[in-house]
């Protein structure tokens, strides 16, 4: 299994002389932990939130260090982890902390908030720049922004832009590199 893998190399980082380079691949095999987890375990496992926590840990001494990730989207991964830990536990104070707008509001109740942010969030999306994002996240951040946003529609009594949406969703999923192959087989 993966985090398996991952769990291995982190051990056997932890018994090697730290340096700038080894600190940030640990940053990186810490961050990669975290998805695997996310499925496999649960959102909320106290093992997947051990894995962000000390994913968030190493980010602030690197950082403390004068040595921040060179992905900047290492700190964004660690944050979802947070994020959907607390969706799952239902603290919504925190989600709504964590700034996933769209999506935290619609779980704390405020649909039309929520959509709004999500209308944002699909404005914004651009598959040949964020498309990447899927295989770090484990889902295409276009596709669930219309997947969510199908559903505040739905809840909000619009059934025809939540089939729309729903459907779109379903086309930016199926063209998503990281579930092409998937598709293909169906």
């Amino acid at each position: 299994m993966p985090q398996e893998q991952l769990k291995r190399a982190l051990d056997l980082i932890a018994t090697l002389p730290s340096t700038p380079e080894l600190r940030r691949e640990e940053i990186k095999l810490q961050v990669e932990l975290i998805t695997p987890l996310l499925h496999v375990r649960d959102y909320a496992a106290p093992e997947t939130r051990a894995a962000v926590e000390r994913a968030h840990l190493l980010i602030e001494q690197s950082e403390a260090l004068g040595e921040p990730p060179d992905d900047p989207l290492l700190l964004f991964s660690v944050l979802y982890g947070f994020w959907v830990a607390n969706l799952v536990a239902f603290n919504g104070d925190v989600l709504l902390e964590l700034r996933l707008m769209g999506l935290s509001l619609l779980h704390a109740g405020k649909i039309e908030e929520g959509r709004t942010h999500l209308d944002r969030a699909v404005e914004l999306y651009d598959p040949a720049e964020h498309g990447r994002l899927a295989i770090l996240f484990g889902q295409d951040i276009g596709a669930a922004s219309l997947s969510w946003r199908a559903i505040a529609w739905w809840l909000l009594g619009y059934p025809e832009n939540a089939l729309a949406d729903a459907r779109r969703a379903l086309e930016l999923a199926r063209a998503t590199p990281a579930t092409r192959r998937r598709w293909s087989t169906c």
